[in-house]
């Protein structure tokens, strides 16, 4: 879907190396797969919205617009895991207890 010749040159001017097409192909399918997602997402939002129209009694949208992609990638971004390790709290704990010493 996305042309590789536009990608391996923003990765030449970005990085002043030289680009192997393997590597602006792995990166390409990285984003196609992000952006199916992206994609199927904003029809659920799209749904989501002609619910809550339909109990406003208001009109049904037909077209997945802006909104509905901006949702939908909020929406996949919230789903991710958090990067934070699972005991973040315990390094600030750490500290005050010395502190108190």
């Amino acid at each position: 879907m996305l042309h590789w010749y536009p990608i391996k040159q923003l990765m030449h001017e970005l990085t002043g190396a030289a680009v192997e097409k393997a590597a602006v192909f792995e990166l390409a399918s990285y984003f196609e797969n992000q952006m199916t997602k992206v994609i199927l997402q904003s029809k659920d939002e799209l749904e989501k919205l002609n619910q809550l129209k339909k109990i406003q009694g208001l009109y049904q949208k037909n077209r997945i617009d802006r909104d509905c992609i901006k949702n939908a990638i909020k929406s996949l971004c919230e789903k991710d895991d958090s990067h934070l390790p699972f005991d973040g709290g315990s390094v600030k704990k750490e500290k005050k207890d010395k502190e108190v010493a």
